[in-house]
């Protein structure tokens, strides 16, 4: 194939000069195109790719260097020459430095000086073009291994949040429950975009420390463990921190991790941290978390009702919690309240259609435990894996 014409663009409002350059070019390679007017050139412009453009200074209405100048700012990458004669050298310097200039040429010109000028400008304007293109390629190779490398994040923090469910006896879906709480809280608090999904995350994998301990402390409510065991139960939030800065693009959820369990009067765990020293995401997570164990037993020996857990965090305002994140901690659970909670047993039964490719959504088995997460690429391994645990259609 063969390369591409370079596009010049020849102005001048003296049709006999444009004659005389033409014929001077008519041996190179050059996809030439003349205007008599700088009104002209710069419609012409607006309607094509010109690689480079030659211009006479001297010209009616714009000047060749008030053309240049608009040219520079309105199509940057056109390379930019202008065709000047020796009493016009004061306004040359003047367009050399408006235009941002590649050269100028001096009238009467020398025809190879001329070839060999544009020739040069067609260099320039194609070494640019290449390493704009390189640029954009590597960018966009950039982003995807950026993507890649949060999906491959995202699938770990999925997979840790099924391990902790399965591990404990929270459930399939708890996580799930607690990230929707967290999330709404958040956006009420005025939360931006990257600290919501900091949150939901970390919401997802907040206790994630349990996972080393023993059956035992994790079956028991924790005001029913004994001194030495509840001692074992409050380094679970620094084991999920651990866990989590192994990955360092993880490092953000780890510190909130490390937090969850503060109180806002410095009588919490790990560090006593107090009042807004605490990470507001941590704050959020505090609320959520206890909320959610007071519902399900875990805190005390029974479970409490909605409007016992909102009257326990009320009380424990200035202690536990700030005020501000209990309002918000309220307000969110009038809205989750507004919309009914389908429990995971209650969902229907769903069967999937799978080919080889990449998965557009989570797949989860009977007892809502994620076997695989969105954006993995499923071969036929994995679909032979797929037809043991789940309704599948081929």
């Amino acid at each position: 194939m063969s390369e591409a014409k370079p596009m010049i663009l020849l102005v001048d409002d003296e049709a006999c000069v444009l004659r005389s350059i033409k014929r001077v070019l008519y041996r190179e390679t050059f996809d030439l195109h003349l205007c008599h007017s700088g009104s002209e050139a710069l419609n012409f412009l607006a309607q094509n790719s010109v690689d480079v453009i030659v211009s006479d200074m001297r010209m009616p209405e714009i000047t060749g260097a008030e053309l240049l100048q608009q040219v520079a700012t309105r199509w940057p990458n056109t390379v930019r020459i202008l065709l000047t004669g020796y009493a016009d050298m004061r306004s040359t310097v003047a367009a050399i430095n408006e235009g941002k200039l590649f050269a100028y040429i001096k009238k009467p010109w020398v025809d190879k000086d001329l070839i060999q000028t544009l020739n040069q400008a067609w260099d320039c304007k194609r070494k640019a073009d290449e390493k704009e293109s390189l640029f954009a390629k590597s960018e966009a190779r950039l982003k995807e291994a950026h993507y890649n490398l949060q999906h491959q994040h995202m699938s770990s923090i999925k997979v840790m949040s099924t391990l902790l469910e399965s591990r404990t006896t929270r459930g399939a879906g708890h996580s799930r429950e607690i990230c929707e709480f967290a999330l709404t809280i958040g956006e009420y608090l005025g939360l931006n975009e990257e600290e919501q999904e900091t949150l939901y995350y970390a919401a997802m994998v907040h206790d994630i420390g349990l996972i080393a301990l023993p059956d035992q402390i994790l079956e028991t409510p924790y005001h029913r463990l004994h001194a030495k065991d509840k001692t074992l139960y409050q380094q679970h939030s620094i084991w999920g921190e651990q866990l989590l800065c192994e990955i360092s693009q993880l490092q953000p959820l780890a510190e909130i991790i490390r937090y969850h369990h503060e109180c806002y009067d410095g009588s919490g765990y790990p560090d006593g941290l107090v009042g807004d020293t605490i990470p507001i995401c941590s704050q959020i997570l505090s609320v959520v978390s206890d909320y959610d164990d007071l519902m399900h037993g875990r805190y005390y020996s029974r479970c409490f009702s909605s409007d016992e857990a909102q009257h326990f965090m009320i009380e424990q305002v200035g202690k536990r919690y700030s005020r501000t994140v209990v309002r918000a901690a309220i307000e969110g659970i009038g809205r989750l309240s507004s919309t009914q909670r389908m429990d995971v047993s209650d969902t229907p039964e769903k069967s999937f259609v799978l080919g080889e490719g990449v998965l557009d959504e989570d797949i989860f088995d009977d007892n809502g435990l994620l076997l695989l997460a969105k954006g993995a690429v499923i071969d036929q391994r994995l679909l032979d894996r797929l037809q043991n645990r789940l309704s599948v259609t081929q």
